[in-house]
């Protein structure tokens, strides 16, 4: 369009850089479930005294486990974009992996999306600390998505 100011071009992004902005996506879609799940948990547990085992307290595991194993997928993305020609490095995001929660998150990872006992030590960990974990790894996903919308609009 004439005048405009815009471009005609289409933006390109390249695949590494695409799959991690959708997973980047799924990562929020699933940390906005667990979050109303959380709230809807607290106010159970403050009427009935809910359990995670309750309707209720199962979503809310249900959608932790999911965001928490889908930021791992993030996180491993972040840091392998380099193979795929795409170095991506923030300070603040680098500083965050470099928590123990990041190796505590890759071993929840791989108990969630493999067939193991749920109480075992890796699922066990996050359970025990998950009020911790969730206000870190909010931290972790609200940086990512920052840094992937900045780092696409330079393509």
């Amino acid at each position: 369009m004439a005048g405009s100011g815009r471009s005609d071009e289409k933006r390109y992004v390249p695949k590494p850089v695409a799959t991690l902005v959708i997973i980047q996506g799924r990562t929020q879609l699933l940390r906005e479930e667990c979050d109303q799940a959380a709230v809807a948990y607290s106010a159970e547990q403050e009427q009935e005294g809910a359990s995670l085992f309750s309707p209720i307290g199962f979503r809310l595991w249900t959608f932790l486990s999911l965001w928490l194993a889908y930021l791992y997928v993030l996180v491993e993305g972040y840091r392998d974009a380099y193979k795929h020609g795409y170095p991506m490095s923030d300070p603040e995001i680098d500083q965050l992996l470099q928590s123990d929660y990041t190796e505590m998150l890759r071993r929840f990872r791989n108990k969630v999306f493999h067939p193991e006992a749920f109480n075992h030590d890796a699922i066990k960990a996050v359970f025990d600390e998950h009020e911790n974990v969730r206000h870190w790894a909010g931290q972790l996903t609200d940086g990512l998505k920052a840094y992937l919308l900045a780092y696409v609009k330079t393509l």
